[in-house]
């Protein structure tokens, strides 16, 4: 006897006796064993045993019955439910195995189940076998590895049954629905690029649960990312087929991703229906064509007929409350986003400590993010992101990253340590804050650790600090990262930048780049196309980066720190400097290059504007604003540089301001060296106690001990025709093995 129809206890063994099928009380705990687990002599002298064959339609696996597959039957009165009264004595959740050709038999003797000896009986049985509780059978279609374990066919239609010595017959039926898919190539797409694609189905319940009572699907709600089953490959076309749960549509999404990574959306008509027993085939061609195309699916089935259509879709915008983090699978390596929500979910997680770290996120599709406000991923130090975000070239728009409490990041990413590539951003970053000490806004990335690859920047960034302390601040601002500790490449921003550390301290910084604020990793392939503004502070700037140079390496450290790189960039959009205190630097390509920084192969064709309100010196070059002890190696400049300075009046008369403006560099000190820069451009700098214009360099520094070289291979076809703005003709420099350091020309 069992209750509910499940086996409480399995292989209970007494010595010397024979095992009891019953209630069994030990020690004052009840155990209910079932007919499959405790033996019992049968007299079957007294009773008819039950002779099944089976019918079914078809099967997931091959349609047909694999040898010993096992089936679960119950016996119980004719007149009555199935339940725990109805269920006749050792008759409950009985295990037969059936073979290719449909002929049953029980398991073990002890399985057997015998007609009581009057009165007529009802048959259910399912499959696959299962311990069965409430005489409710759970099923999981998530997995999709052996469809034949999760295809649940129940059978009831053996009813008031007498004792017979012939076959009775069960006739199966699918209680879950089967969607079938065959790809093919379209618009845009080549038949060779279907080789190892894949279906995935998303937002559909993966959970069931069936009633062996009348075969009732009750859907769960559970929604896993279903991948469907590869079943047949083609030059021209790939079928993939999977076991799903009844259920409404209505937000049923159909991926199908290439090996490239493209992705494809398509949902369900709104109101459709995948109903059990039911077959649905669905022909999709994939197009690049349209974005809103409609397919017709014919739906063929296992019993029955029906018809119905998916369509290509889009993201909805985010309503700025839904996080969705069902995607996510810590088994899986390789996840997908298809909604603003499920991204709003990357960031939770990663915020609450999921790095991400082995990890890959592909971005399947646009995502509007519709001005609502955004909390970055990789908050904090302490949470990074560690993985890699794929975006496949999508755009993530209309974004709004918000400053709160102690946050010193703003960005799509706050603090990433992973990979973050083809990725194309937009929106209105409006940064003021007066609440931190140090401030880095990026259109991609606000701190990058990791590597920041082939990205594209929309975004107009309006930065501002108004701290009144007297302590230090710094911002860092860039189109693509406010600050670089690594890798970035191939990125391009297309969006405007005006920055400003409005603080009554001198030390206040302000780091703008239209790729990154700084930088003290490498920079290659990127440009920058807008106007960038600075204003207040301490300004540095630079139409690819504010500040380069060499990381500061840890405490108690030997690690051998390389110093900042950038090669093969260019900036097409202005420099500006409206006001500045103290100090200000502004470059074509970087405003101020330190530490051993090298650049190469670089261009500028923006002009340059940089004005000082108050302080002692402001520097402006085609290429390099300032350049201390490190080095340009090959650099183009084509814009026009405008320095006006300062006249401080109630300043001591032995305090200068100067101004200083350069073709390729402004003010080269420090042993730095200018190598193989060729300017095109006017130079001019004015109103300040002193100051130096240079076709090639503004300002030469010749010290003692720390002599810097600006080298005859460079070509000068702007103006001023000086090469160096501090140079005399009584002036000796030193000479190189590339040729004469200039001095007049």
């Amino acid at each position: 006897m069992v209750m509910g129809g499940k086996d409480i206890m399995n292989d209970i063994n007494f010595k010397g006796i024979n095992c009891l099928k019953g209630i069994l009380s030990l020690t004052g705990f009840l155990f209910l064993i079932s007919c499959s687990d405790i033996a019992e002599e049968r007299v079957e002298n007294e009773k008819v045993a039950v002779q099944f064959s089976t019918e079914i339609v078809s099967r997931a696996l091959n349609n047909q019955w694999e040898d010993n597959d096992e089936i679960g039957v119950y016996m119980h009165a004719y007149d009555k439910d199935l339940s725990d009264a109805s269920v006749f004595d050792k008759s409950s959740n009985c295990k037969y195995l059936i073979n290719s050709e449909g002929s049953m038999t029980p398991a073990t003797d002890f399985d057997k189940l015998y007609y009581p000896q009057s009165g007529r009986v009802n048959f259910v049985a399912y499959y696959p076998f299962d311990n069965v509780e409430n005489y409710l059978v759970d099923v999981d279609v998530s997995n999709q590895t052996n469809q034949a374990e999760i295809d649940f066919l129940y059978s009831n239609n053996l009813v008031n049954v007498a004792a017979v010595n012939a076959p009775q017959k069960l006739t199966f039926k699918h209680q879950m629905s089967k969607v079938t898919f065959n790809i093919k190539a379209g618009y845009g797409v080549n038949e060779e690029d279907l080789e190892g694609l894949t279906v995935m189905i998303r937002n559909a319940a993966s959970n069931a649960t069936v009633s062996l009572v009348n075969g009732n699907v009750t859907v769960g709600k559970e929604k896993m990312d279903i991948k469907a089953l590869t079943t047949a490959t083609t030059t021209s076309s790939v079928t993939a087929e999977a076991i799903v749960v009844p259920q409404t549509c209505d937000k049923v999404m159909i991926v199908v991703t290439l090996a490239t990574g493209r992705n494809y959306l398509y949902n369900l008509t709104t109101g459709y229906q995948w109903e059990s027993g039911r077959k649905y085939s669905y022909e999709i061609n994939l197009t690049d064509q349209t974005e809103n195309a409609v397919l017709n699916a014919e739906i063929s089935d296992w019993l029955d007929g029906g018809s119905g259509t998916v369509e290509s879709v889009t993201a909805q915008a985010w309503d700025g409350a839904t996080i969705n983090t069902s995607w996510y699978s810590a088994d899986q390596t390789s996840m997908s986003l298809y909604q603003p929500s499920d991204l709003a979910g990357l960031a939770k997680l990663v915020n609450e400590g999921n790095s991400f770290e082995g990890k890959t996120i592909h971005l399947s599709g646009d995502l509007d993010m519709n001005n609502k406000a955004w909390t970055p991923i990789g908050l904090i130090a302490e949470t990074p992101f560690k993985g890699t975000f794929v975006g496949n070239n999508h755009q993530i728009k209309n974004l709004n990253p918000t400053l709160t409490g102690s946050n010193v990041v703003s960005g799509l990413f706050g603090i990433s340590y992973g990979t973050i590539q083809q990725l194309v951003v937009s929106g209105n970053y409006n940064a003021a804050y007066d609440k931190v000490d140090i401030l880095s806004v990026g259109g991609v990335c606000a701190i990058n650790y990791g590597t920041v690859n082939q990205c594209r920047s929309y975004a107009e960034i309006v930065a501002k600090m108004d701290k009144q302390s007297l302590g230090m601040t710094n911002m860092y601002v860039g189109g693509i990262v406010g600050q670089n500790e690594k890798i970035l490449s191939d990125c391009q921003n297309y969006g405007s930048i005006s920055a400003a550390n409005i603080n009554v301290a001198d030390s206040a910084y302000l780091h703008v780049g239209g790729i990154a604020g700084s930088n003290v990793g490498t920079i290659s392939g990127c440009e920058n196309t807008r106007t960038l503004i600075g204003r207040n502070g301490k300004v540095r700037i630079g139409g690819v980066v504010g500040l380069s140079a060499k990381a500061q390496p840890a405490k108690n450290s030997d690690e051998n720190i390389i110093p900042g790189k950038i090669e093969n960039c260019s900036n097409i959009g202005d420099v500006i400097i409206e006001t500045s205190h103290n100090q200000a630097v502004a470059g074509g390509i970087v405003g101020r290059n330190a530490g051993g920084s090298t650049i190469q192969d670089v261009c500028n064709k923006g002009n340059i504007e940089a004005t000082m309100t108050a302080g002692n010196q402001i520097s402006a070059g085609g290429v390099i604003g300032e350049n201390e002890a490190s080095e340009l190696l090959s650099g183009e400049n084509r814009g026009n540089i405008v320095v006006v300075g300062a006249v401080d009046e109630d300043a001591d008369d032995d305090v200068n301001t100067i101004a200083i403006a350069g073709g390729i560099v402004g003010r080269n000190f420090g042993a730095a060296e200018v190598h193989q820069g060729t300017n095109s451009g006017s130079v001019v700098a004015t109103v300040s106690t002193e100051c130096y214009s240079g076709g090639i360099t503004g300002y030469n520094a010749v010290e003692t001990g720390t002599v810097s070289k600006t080298y005859s291979c460079c070509v000068n076809n702007g103006a001023p025709i000086q090469w160096v703005g501090n140079a005399t003709d009584t002036d000796d420099l030193i000479t190189d093995e590339e040729g004469t350091v200039h001095t007049n020309d």
